[in-house]
């Protein structure tokens, strides 16, 4: 995943809670915090997962979708 504005903000998903980042394992929110300089972020509307190119609140909101059409 990265920063939706920084391609140098890469880091490697760890689980639900975690990433590694620059070989630090830390929060979401505080890589989110780190790479941007910010005090606090809104992490769903700024990791973009890699593969889809979607930030996390893109896919959260597609999965809601899926799930209140009853797919």
């Amino acid at each position: 995943m990265r920063n939706k504005d920084k391609d140098t903000s890469r880091a490697e998903v760890v689980d639900e809670r975690f990433v590694n980042y620059k070989g630090k394992k830390m929060t979401y929110n505080q890589w989110g915090q780190e790479v941007t300089g910010w005090s606090s972020i809104c992490i769903y509307e700024w990791a973009v997962k890699l593969d889809c190119d979607k930030t996390l609140d893109d896919l959260r909101r597609e999965k809601l979708q899926e799930t209140d059409s009853g797919e």
